[in-house]
């Protein structure tokens, strides 16, 4: 579900009038009239979205020439109140003023509550108003349940947490996006990875798929921030930070990667301690670095930036602080145009500490990166929205207001870690299909049939008769680890051609209809497709004209070399 974007405009007004104004979102705003008199104004609407838990925004301009006050009421009982104090540096309602307040993080609301903002000018500031937002923290629906019947069916997911329960036959169960649990029950059951984005990692025997961002290799990943990526601030350090548990959970997950980075900190139990965080920093000096070769020097595929809390100390403006990582954005995609950057919400700030305007900033600031980084997205930018810094909460910073504790660091770590790997929980599973990626496929002790689909995959049997299947050629080039004298190899006859017939088995001489070939140096022999094995190196082609022009392609490598007869094949 999508955010709602009320334009002031459009609500319900009294004493209030409507500008024109560039700067606006829908080139139009509303104002109190009369600067120097504290004239009072109302704009109303009732909301019609889904009800559920939203985050409200208001965007307003926050002018130099007076302090407007300002009321957000639902249903008559106040949401919010502020005044306008900020310093902008500017009297005019134009994009240097332009900003937004995050009035709620989770507000229930129901359609058709009434929503009402109340206005007082002040000076020559006659609160001027864009609009306000509301984005769903959560889906209305924070997972779905699909239920198959008791035929053969097929259940497809969506980007939400799935649990589909096929019931009984013979099933083919798509989880797709987020965590999933797919429940096969009874009949032989497959889990389709076909569609994943990367290479997947599926184990019937644990009953569990990664889904890293990342795929099977083991990626270049680079933490880059400030204090809070470093971990070496002045109240309650802590060298790692979120690197400690990203790295536990990676770890659980059994996934290698390499943190990359200048600076090296952490404790015994972070093994990879290297990681780009500048305590202090803004977002303009991490800028610097990378035009001083950083990203180049070390290659990240991945970057988790998390950055902008010093820049919002310092009393930089909203639209400054989103100039700047635009601009850091930018020169990171010009140095490696294939980088994941991974951006992040900002901790929260505790006014206690640090004052109700930086507080705001910070809020303000959170709330509108799902936008920006969208906008990035739309520029072609590698960059993916992560609220990593929004899942703390005031209880989660040390008494400085600004940096996490142990448990804060924790909930970073985890936040970081979902967004790079989800995981789906398998039952009932007996079959597994691939990406069109390198995947890592193992099955468990009973009968599974593994199809690696496109790309290089590692394949393992695990125990009981297995059956590898291949529908085209362009499926090779896998790794079979543990082909037993029980496991069996699948042929789509379609697929591959080469006068191969359904149900008709391999000859070992020339005939129309596929021949098998094994020795030290295996020989194609007729014309008709022709699955060469050699002996010595366990490496198993095809070649689709047998003795004719065209080049035999692999199929598969047998990890020691096994013993392989004819009678292990089937066309299908």
């Amino acid at each position: 579900m999508s955010e709602i974007r009320i334009e002031a405009e459009n609500m319900t007004l009294t004493g209030f009038r409507q500008e024109t104004n560039s700067a606006a979102s829908g080139q139009n705003i509303i104002s109190l009239v009369n600067g120097g008199v504290a004239e009072m104004g109302f704009a109303s609407f009732n909301f019609i979205g889904a009800p559920g838990l939203y985050q409200v925004v208001v965007g307003y301009f926050d002018e130099n020439d007076g302090v407007s006050q300002f009321e957000v009421r639902q249903k008559g009982a106040i949401v919010d109140a502020w005044s306008a104090n900020q310093n902008l540096g500017s009297g005019l309602a134009n994009r240097q003023t332009r900003t937004l307040r995050t009035i709620a993080t989770q507000l229930a609301i129901s359609q058709g509550d009434t929503f009402q903002l109340k206005a007082i000018e002040d000076a020559g500031e006659p609160a001027r108003i864009d609009f306000m937002e509301f984005v769903p923290v959560t889906p209305p629906a924070t997972s779905t349940v699909i239920n198959g019947t008791s035929g053969n069916d097929r259940l497809v997911g969506d980007w939400r947490n799935n649990t589909l329960n096929g019931f009984a036959g013979n099933d083919i169960l798509e989880g797709r996006g987020g965590n999933n649990t797919l429940n096969g029950g009874s009949g032989i059951d497959t889990a389709d990875y076909t569609y994943a984005p990367n290479g997947i990692i599926a184990n019937l025997r644990t009953r569990t798929v990664l889904k890293p961002v990342f795929g099977t290799t083991t990626p270049r990943i680079m933490p880059l921030g400030d204090s809070i990526t470093a971990g070496l601030h002045n109240v309650e350090p802590t060298p790692g930070t979120y690197r400690i548990q990203l790295w536990k959970n990676l770890l659980a997950d059994n996934l290698s990667v390499d943190f990359v980075g200048s600076q090296f900190n952490g404790p015994p139990s972070l093994a990879d301690k290297n990681h780009e965080g500048r305590g202090g920093w803004t977002i303009d000096q991490i800028a610097g670095l990378v035009d001083r070769g950083i990203i180049k020097t070390y290659q990240p595929q991945i970057i988790l930036l998390m950055i902008g809390t010093n820049d919002v100390l310092r009393g930089n403006s909203l639209n400054t602080i989103t100039s700047d990582l635009s601009n850091l954005i930018d020169r990171i995609s010009t140095d490696s145009s294939n980088t994941r950057i991974f951006v992040s919400s900002i901790a929260p700030i505790d006014p206690a500490y640090r004052g109700t305007t930086r507080a705001n900033v910070a809020k303000s600031f959170n709330a509108l990166l799902p936008d920006f980084v969208r906008d990035k997205v739309a520029q072609g930018k590698q960059v993916t929205y992560v609220n990593a810094g929004g899942s703390l909460n005031l209880n989660d910073l040390v008494p400085d207001g600004i940096h996490p504790n142990v448990a804060g660091y924790n909930k970073i770590g985890d936040a970081w870690h979902d967004t790079l790997v989800k995981h789906d929980t398998l039952t009932g599973i007996e079959n597994v299909i691939g990406s069109n990626f390198a995947d890592k496929l193992v099955g468990d002790a009973g009968h599974n049939t593994l199809r690696g689909g496109l790309g290089r995959d590692t394949l393992t049997g695990g125990g009981g008769p297995d059956n590898f299947f291949y529908k085209e050629p362009r499926e090779g080039g896998d790794f079979i680890t543990d082909f037993g004298a029980d496991d069996r190899l699948t042929f789509s006859a379609t697929g591959f051609g080469g006068g191969l017939v359904r149900s008709v088995k391999l000859s070992t001489t020339a005939v129309d209809t596929g021949v098998f070939v094994n020795g030290t140096n295996p020989t194609a022999v007729g014309s008709s497709a022709n699955f060469l094995y050699n002996t010595n190196t366990g490496v198993l082609q095809f070649d689709a004209d047998g003795v004719g022009p065209g080049s035999a392609t692999t199929i598969a490598t047998l990890a020691g070399a096994p013993s392989l007869s004819a009678t292990q094949f089937y066309i299908s």
